[in-house]
């Protein structure tokens, strides 16, 4: 059985716990990568004298907080950058390895949806591009890091910032007037983009900025009596569709189910009850592709 590794992944937890002391260290590092072991395995594991043994388990989200802490102080800096992207790493293991000298362990931290607000401004002011380019793209970035990271010499820093959500409405107004193309773009693509900065947008010199802002513009943040996200927004401006519920027609009736797209030849919204699902060939949401057909308008 030892040797059979293709079939490792199959095992109970109990077995692997007694293949993590084999000797052979194949075997250990199959285990350490298991998503079957437990976490008293990989804590076993978390001290083994091979260094891709410890690397998988630094990787393996049923790693316990304890093992990882220990993991963090590993001598190895590819280790720890595992530990610090790591889903389940802890606040406070990442705010200490935030502060590592290697700039690719600060970089994991930097892209950990667990990352405080307060680690990711002290990230966004890191020499290292890479690290600030993690912290423009991460969902918890304050409005203040964000600020901040606006003003970097970097066009694709910059970039992400113009895209991201949190983006304070003045930032996305004064990047409005950046001379990269991509940055404008960004902005003419974010749900969160205010009506004026849009209307600018919409006379850009570049036709893709100008295009993308009246797109978004003929967006709605309200849809009949269901509000939008910003996400959906986003999402139908790419050509995507959106389902959302309890929409009303005009005579006061609720439907369960809406779909709703952007007819790519008006760029106009459409709605698309239930029954017009299959007809449209809509089998995903997330996957719908621009629809050519009719289908019955607002």
């Amino acid at each position: 059985m030892r040797k059979n590794m293709e079939n490792i992944e199959n095992l109970p937890a109990e077995m692997l716990m007694t293949l993590a002391k084999d000797e052979d260290v194949a075997v250990r590092r199959a285990v350490a990568e298991n998503p079957n072991a437990l976490a008293e395995t990989l804590a076993t594991l978390a001290k083994d004298e091979d260094g891709r043994v410890r690397t998988h388990v630094a990787k393996n989200l049923n790693t316990s907080v304890e093992a990882l802490a220990t993991l963090a102080k590993d001598e190895d800096w590819e280790i720890r950058m595992h530990v610090a992207g790591n889903s389940n790493a802890p606040v406070d293991i990442l705010a200490a390895l935030a502060e590592n000298k290697e700039g690719l362990v600060r970089m994991r931290v930097a892209e950990n949806p667990n990352a405080l607000a307060k680690t990711l401004a002290t990230l966004a002011k890191d020499e290292n591009w890479r690290v600030r380019t993690h912290v423009a793209e991460n969902l918890n970035t304050p409005v203040e890091a964000l600020a901040t990271l606006a003003k970097d010499k970097d066009p694709n820093i910059r970039k992400s910032v113009a895209g991201h959500l949190n983006t304070s409405i003045d930032v996305l107004a004064e990047l409005a007037k950046d001379k990269e193309a991509m940055v404008r773009i960004a902005i003419a693509r974010n749900p969160n983009a205010p009506a004026a900065t849009l209307a600018t947008l919409a006379k850009d010199e570049d036709q893709d900025v100008r295009m993308r802002a009246e797109t978004l513009a003929k967006i709605p943040s309200k849809i009949g009596n269901v509000e939008i996200t910003a996400e959906q927004r986003l999402a139908l401006q790419e050509g995507k569709g959106i389902e959302i519920k309890g929409i009303k027609d005009k005579a006061g009736k609720a439907y369960d189910t809406t779909y709703v797209i952007i007819d790519q030849k008006t760029k106009k919204i459409k709605l698309l009850q239930q029954q017009d699902k299959k007809k449209f060939q809509i089998k995903s949401v997330a996957k719908i592709a621009p629809i050519k057909r009719k289908g019955i308008k607002i």
